[in-house]
């Protein structure tokens, strides 16, 4: 008993004792092995016991290296599993390893156990083995020799597009490196293995099958064999043991044999493919270097040095001068796996990035056009002379480098003198190519994609990773010259044919719809070379009175006939309630009536529509008569600072005279921008910003999520946050404040009537303003509604019946006035200031109109000598009809815009417009169309005389919309035109000057009418 205790403790302290030794020894070699770096004076990241450094668990990769590399230098050491490694990213270290000390650094690291064929590949092939295969093989790659592969990429080209077809007419997404890697498989496999796949379909070809098991890559697999002695490793692949066994390696070997001995036998046969290159090789065949291949940006590093070491390296070659068949295999299988996983994440890489940079993929798209121009086709010489395209591969090559590791094994010890280190014999060095193409040293905000470092001018001011040296892979020169560069122009040739053909002869040519030509990704809604409303109204002469246009890649429809449109804004306008969204996290934008949609839009619309009657804008014509006062003395100012007729900026008088209007009638601020010439009013400043139109913001709210937009807005960044708009808000809100702080103040502008609207929605005077908006029979043609001139007893009964029932609360926040407050103030701004400009053109060309005009004015004046109000201009006829045709030829709104809410079917032109379509109505082109108005481009303004009105087709005069979505403001913006005609037009003579242009040229505008400056003359009228 005694003894067995005994023995047991003996035995458990004996396990103690060995336990606690093995620990020891396991710790001190730890400490050994993971101090190798630290005893030699260089900097190391912490290792995870037996894994090492060089990998991490917990971040990918690239980043990892990247880390490393900023925060342990240029030069730091890492261990693969208990293995050093010295890591260098400083550019003259690493010239000297891949280029000047290149017999000491001449072999790759030995590689993991591999089948004994595949080890004759070039990337595990050591000293004089590689140098005699490379010797034979780089003959191949040079450009005579690829432009001979061009023809064995048409069939893959065929396929690609039939497969993208096919996924866009049934409206499945695109996954494309999905697409890449097939198309890459097609081409690598014709070009390295002579056969057909056909990956885009074909999933059960063997050739696939295997192929998709020879890149099924196993970390497990790979470490395992990795520590497995090489005896023990060629035991268990000969026994077919999985994790060393690999069938899909049989296969491509047996295929390759069999090929071999096919071509052999068919010696009279022409074959453009790697394959058969290699075969020739074998036969002693020796090209060398080409002047064509010494502009290649991936040989941007390749120097005289570079150029005299590479000659001096092949010019003895010991061993057989051909390639035996093993050889040739070896070659095949290495060329298929590397070129297939680098070329189509390569692809996938560049079109990411050209769909999220835009104006990178509309210059390359432009560089490829250019080549294309008079029915030319793509080859690989025109490819080659594009630097646009050659410096877009190149960036998405520095930005996504395939190979994020190159590595190198010294051959004896080799001194680092700069860093005070030795790499000792048989140890390796890895240059991090991730972390250097991101290092900002060399390339300044480096996660920005920015083509431009590869421009021709630009490629002295980098630095370029080495990457193409002596010992680089052959496969370099094939595939990002030939493979990733025409295949990307492949693609973007075929992409362009697609969007050409599919989209537009397919999308709208399937529905029976003309449309015009299609740029790739853009559409052709907005055109660059041509003013937007003449290529509208070109469009519309050309392709009818429906037209398909691509806005991007979505589908719209641009209607001009009058019954369609009568149709969408009124007796179906259930089905057309809504604009288009607007991309926008401005709540300003996203509260006002314009943007607002379904029962939100409905009810604000119900509560302001009677703010706009006229029984409440008689109210504020006193102010805006202030403000034509004001213009008075500033034309007068003009005169006496200059000569009598002198000529005269209107337009900026004009655009100071809305300012001063809208500013009071929407913010009850007095700006005086007409007697202010500083302009340093900072209600003044505020308001131009706010005008400032931003296309990047424009182009940010698109592509960016709504939340990143949210926290952009809170961290007011540009682009997403603008000063003006807390100014306008904090106006607003005090004048709100203050308002309600004192109601028995009287205030006759437009804030006050939406105050009043929210606090007494059901009182008396609102109450009379809903009857005046919707106006009964009686009134249609009263002189001073032509901008009614559509509006029948189908478009009153509809517009009662709609507001009939409203849901939601019954008053407007105080965002919501601000928003509406906002908005009138954008409108009402410039719509009026255009329009007289343009109006007072017109009258200063055409005389005999203008004193017509003033005999009618004078006329009105006679009643009340002292002053002219609402009620006496609104029933002038012949005012009345000068304006109409003001905004006839002259539209302040090139457009309107309405989305399908349903599937709606057209029978008249057999089409069904698809729930989600925009439809886009070119007032311009419908305004200027001699159909309804001949001759229109010549002013005359009886087509809107009492006597002429029942001749103007409905729904074909649109300057404000129609339908219950028109644009509420239209009668105060009319009103102010009226007052400031009238009183301009009885004061002053308005004629030419030598600045007087004959005709106005119209200017690129999306969405408004915007043309050249116009100067005219002025002079006082004597009284008599």
């Amino acid at each position: 008993m005694f003894s067995s205790s005994l023995l047991d403790g003996s035995l458990a302290n004996m396990a103690l004792v060995i336990t606690l030794t093995i620990v020891t020894v396991l710790l001190a070699l730890h400490n050994y092995f993971y101090s190798y770096w630290e005893r030699r004076g260089i900097k190391s990241p912490p290792v995870i016991p037996f894994i090492g450094s060089l990998m991490s668990l917990w971040k990918p990769e690239a980043l990892h290296l990247l880390e490393n590399n900023r925060k342990y230098g240029k030069v730091h050491g890492v261990y693969q599993l208990a293995k050093p490694i010295l890591m260098i990213s400083d550019p003259n270290l690493i010239k000297r390893v891949l280029v000047q000390d290149f017999n000491i650094f001449r072999n790759r690291s030995n590689s993991s156990n591999q089948e004994s064929t595949f080890q004759k590949n070039l990337i595990a092939l050591r000293d004089q083995d590689w140098k005699r295969i490379r010797s034979i093989l780089s003959p191949m790659f040079t450009t005579s020799k690829l432009k001979k592969m061009e023809s064995v990429m048409y069939n893959s080209i065929d396929s690609l597009v039939e497969d993208i077809e096919k996924k866009v007419e049934q409206k499945q997404p695109i996954i494309i490196r999905s697409v890449t890697g097939n198309f890459t498989m097609d081409v690598i496999a014709k070009c390295a293995f002579a056969t057909d796949t056909n990956a885009h379909s074909d999933k059960e070809n063997p050739f696939i099958r295997n192929a998709m098991k020879f890149f099924d890559f196993s970390i497990i697999q790979t470490i395992v064999r990795l520590v497995t002695p090489k005896i023990l490793y060629k035991i268990l692949y000969k026994i077919h043991t999985p994790l060393y066994y690999s069938e899909a390696n049989t296969f491509f070997k047996n295929l390759g044999f069999h090929l071999i001995e096919q071509r052999k036998k068919s010696e009279g046969k022409h074959f453009d493919d790697m394959l058969q290159l290699m075969v020739d090789a074998r036969l002693g065949k020796d090209e060398r270097y080409e002047k064509a291949d010494e502009f290649d940006l991936f040989q941007v590093n390749l120097g005289k040095d570079e150029i005299e070491k590479e000659k001096e390296l092949f010019k003895d070659v010991i061993g057989s001068k051909y390639l035996s068949e093993e050889e040739i295999v070896a070659q095949s299988m290495i060329f298929f796996l590397a070129g297939y996983e680098t070329t189509a994440t390569t692809m996938a890489f560049c079109f990411y990035e050209l769909a999220m940079n835009q104006d990178v993929q509309q210059k390359l798209f432009d560089e490829i056009r250019s080549v294309l121009h008079d029915g030319k086709q793509l080859n690989y010489s025109s490819v080659m002379t594009l630097p646009y395209l050659d410096a877009v591969l190149s960036e998405t090559l520095r930005k996504y480098p395939p190979a994020i590791l190159l590595n190198r094994q010294a051959s004896e010890d080799y001194y680092f003198k700069e860093y005070d280190v030795t790499v000792e014999k048989d140890r390796s060095v890895m240059i991090p190519v991730y972390a250097i193409h991101h290092d900002p040293q060399y390339y300044p905000d480096p996660d920005r994609y920015d083509p431009e470092r590869f421009m021709p001018e630009n490629r002295d001011k980098s630095f370029h990773t080495p990457i193409y040296r002596p010992r680089s892979t052959t496969k370099m020169n094939f595939l990002e010259v030939l493979q990733a560069i025409s295949f990307i122009v492949m693609i973007w040739y075929v992409l362009w044919q697609l969007f050409n053909q599919f989209i537009q002869n397919s999308y709208w040519k399937r529905r029976g719809i003309k449309g015009p030509f299609v740029v790739p990704f853009f559409g052709n809604f907005i055109t660059i070379f041509t003013p937007q409303p003449l290529n509208q109204l070109a469009n519309s002469i050309k392709y009818g009175k429906v037209t398909g246009l691509f806005r991007g890649t979505s589908p719209m429809l641009m209607i001009t006939d009058p019954k369609l449109i009568q149709r969408v804004l009124v007796k179906d306008f259930n089905y057309f309630r809504n604009r288009s969204p607007v991309p926008s996290r401005n709540q300003f934008v996203k509260d006002n009536f314009f943007s607002l949609r379904d029962e939100k839009w409905k009810r604000v619309r119900s509560i302001v529509s009677p703010t706009f009657s006229s029984h409440k804008l008689r109210k504020m014509s006193s102010i805006i008569d202030g403000c034509v006062r004001s213009i008075i003395k500033a034309v007068d100012r003009e005169l006496v600072q200059k000569q009598e007729k002198s000529t005269i900026a209107i337009e900026k008088i004009f655009h100071n005279f809305g300012m001063d209007v809208i500013a009071r009638c929407a913010f009850a601020t007095e700006t005086n921008a007409l007697n202010d010439q500083s302009n340093e009013d900072i209600f003044v400043i505020n308001a131009r910003k706010l005008f400032e139109f931003d296309i990047l913001g424009l182009v940010l709210s698109i592509i960016l999520p709504e939340f990143i937009q949210d926290i952009f807005v809170k961290l007011r960044l540009p682009h997403f946050y603008q000063e003006s708009n807390e100014f306008f808000r904090k106006i607003a809100t005090k004048l709100i404040a203050n308002r309600k702080a004192n109601p028995n103040e009287k205030h006759d502008d437009l804030l006050q009537l939406m105050i009043n609207a929210r606090l007494r929605d059901n009182d008396k005077d609102n109450e009379e303003g809903k009857k005046e908006e919707i106006p009964d029979s009686s009134s249609i043609n009263r002189l001073s509604d032509n901008f009614q001139l559509n509006l029948g007893k189908e478009e009153m009964e509809l517009e009662r019946k709609l507001f009939k029932k409203v849901s939601g609360t019954k008053y407007l926040s105080d965002d919501e006035i601000l928003a509406q407050s906002v908005l009138f103030f954008q409108v009402g701004y410039d719509t009026a200031a255009k329009t007289l400009k343009h109006l007072f053109y017109e009258l200063t060309l055409n005389e005999k109109i203008q004193e017509r005009l003033y005999r009618e004015i004078d006329d009105a004046f006679r009643s009340k000598p002292d002053s002219i109000d609402y009620d006496i201009v609104v029933d002038l006829p012949y005012l009345n009809a000068i304006i109409s045709e003001t905004l006839r030829k002259y539209p302040s709104a090139l457009i309107m815009g309405r989305e399908a809410a349903d599937d709606y079917r057209v029978d008249e032109y057999n089409l069904t417009i698809e729930k989600g379509t925009g439809i886009i109505i070119s007032i311009y082109a419908i305004h200027h169309n001699p159909e309804y108005y001949p001759e229109p481009e010549r002013f005359d303004p009886e087509r809107f005389m009492p006597g002429n009105l029942e001749k103007i087709i409905p729904y074909t005069y649109l300057p404000f919309g129609g339908g219950p979505r028109n644009c509420i403001g239209m009668r105060f913006v009319m009103t102010e035109m009226k007052l400031c005609v009238a009183r301009l037009i009885h004061t002053f003579r308005f004629v030419r000057t030598s600045r007087t242009s004959d005709r106005l040229k119209i200017l690129n505008d999306l969405l408004f009418l915007n043309t050249s400056p116009v100067y005219i003359g002025a002079e006082r009228r004597s009284r008599t």
